[in-house]
């Protein structure tokens, strides 16, 4: 008999976001002869430790309701066997960049169709050093907000919060600078810089169109790096962001790779899926098609 297990965030979104966990199992099992498990996380990398836990009962489709962290948790627990099961994903977080990208439902019905129809995508997982994520990681200028701002404010304000913050921190963060190194097996290069994602979807944080030609099939990384500048340019950089024809701006380095180093003498900190990452300096790989995602089929 076929087995869903869903692990849920209770500190992700707000009372009526963890209801929708419930009414999501209960419908699961009216409507399909599936066994349903829940599990409320309780702290810091417990979904990863359920998720991995899940391998030694053969269960066909892991959920993961939460915000970006949930899901990096899962996605790491996932990614320590080779044998996965499909991931299914309940978008209850302040951005859910990566639900976006791939169109997810959150309402109750939309989701229990999507999971009883078990259309899947099969999606690349990125590495950086020994964590695995699915979404982007970066590094310098506004990716510590985040990490900053009290957790009511991200459940009650969602998105607006994170702007809020950036806005009042914009002096101090756009006169940030680290001089980083870069290496792909193509290229090699140094810069002054202010901010770099290595990402495998277009939307990161919430922008939608921040790498446009990203794909989470294609087997590599969307990488952008953006220099240091005057003020006035990098005013124009952030303009052409918000429209998404920022890269071809001279100051911004647009690439594609599969492996990636970055190197410097400033303890940079990377952003990973939201969550804390290692500082610099950090090694990249793309694991092509290593999770099979499950998606809104085309036809509903």
């Amino acid at each position: 008999m076929k087995e869903l297990f869903i692990i849920y965030n209770p500190s992700a979104g707000r009372q009526w976001e963890q209801d929708k966990v419930f009414e999501i199992a209960r419908q699961v099992q009216l409507r399909t002869d599936w066994i349903v498990s829940l599990y409320a996380t309780k702290g810091p990398r417990d979904a990863e430790r359920m998720a991995s836990t899940m391998m030694e009962r053969d269960v066909e489709i892991v959920m993961a309701a939460g915000g970006d962290g949930t899901i990096h948790e899962v996605i790491n627990g996932l990614m320590k066997h080779e044998k996965r099961p499909r991931l299914a994903i309940l978008p209850a977080g302040t951005v859910n960049d990566f639900a976006r990208q791939l169109k997810l439902p959150n309402s109750v019905g939309d989701v229990v169709d999507m999971l009883v129809a078990e259309q899947v995508q099969i999606v690349d997982v990125g590495q950086v050093n020994e964590r695995f994520f699915i979404n982007v990681a970066a590094g310098g200028a506004f990716t510590s907000i985040a990490h900053e701002m009290a957790s009511e404010w991200k459940t009650w304000f969602g998105r607006l919060a994170y702007y809020v913050q950036g806005a009042v921190k914009v002096p101090e963060e756009i006169s940030k600078s680290y001089l980083l190194t870069f290496e792909t097996p193509e290229n090699t290069f140094t810069v002054d810089t202010l901010l770099f994602l290595v990402s495998n979807t277009a939307s990161v944080g919430g922008f939608s169109r921040a790498l446009p030609d990203a794909s989470y099939q294609d087997g590599k990384f969307d990488c952008l790096v953006i220099e240091q500048a005057p003020i006035p340019e990098l005013m124009e950089i952030f303009t052409r962001f918000l429209m998404g024809i920022h890269v071809q701006h001279d100051r911004v380095h647009h690439f594609q790779t599969q492996e990636l180093i970055i190197n410097g003498l400033s303890n940079v900190p990377l952003d990973v899926d939201g969550e804390r990452g290692d500082l610099l300096p950090v090694q990249f790989h793309m694991e092509p098609g290593a999770i099979e995602v499950i998606v809104v089929p085309e036809d509903f």
